[in-house]
């Protein structure tokens, strides 16, 4: 009699101690996504263009540093698309400017540094390496720097 009363409270003792042990605890959170992970499987589009110094863009006679207006909206849905193999694809959004274009812009390799802050995108033997100023898996910012006639530019996309 004794033996059939403990069975079930080893069996109920059993049943709690696996359900217990088969959920994580709060220390045990999945780590954080790498930079590598939030870059790649997302459509990047362009939704901030910006330049400093300012520059005459529009050729108006006044100096811009947002440069989003000046870009047609068949151009700024164009998107970007980093793969885990470390290949990138950029390609004509929804509305091209030119229905004759290609689908694909540009295709190319791309990797990060050794500490992960900047990426390099090279296509056709050309390389642009770009800074990572902030990065989540919906939003990153990126900024590069270019010399045209001796001055010095800072060019900031920010993308979704």
């Amino acid at each position: 009699m004794t033996t059939n009363f403990l069975r079930p409270l080893l069996w109920s003792a059993l049943i709690v101690g696996l359900t217990f042990t088969s959920c994580k605890e709060e220390d045990e959170a999945d780590p954080p996504p790498t930079k590598s992970e939030m870059l790649t499987g997302n459509n990047w589009t362009r939704i901030r263009i910006e330049i400093e110094p300012a520059i005459d863009f529009d050729g108006n006679g006044t100096q811009e540093n947002n440069l989003t207006p000046y870009f047609a909206a068949c151009d700024l849905d164009d998107f970007m698309n980093l793969k885990t193999d470390k290949s990138y694809i950029i390609e004509e959004g929804a509305s091209k400017c030119d229905p004759n274009d290609p689908q694909v812009i540009e295709t190319g390799v791309w990797t990060l540094n050794s500490d992960n802050t900047r990426i390099a995108l090279t296509s056709g033997g050309i390389t642009t390496d770009v800074l990572i100023k902030s990065l989540t898996s919906a939003q990153w910012v990126g900024e590069e720097t270019f010399v045209d006639q001796g001055v010095t530019y800072t060019l900031t996309t920010t993308y979704n």
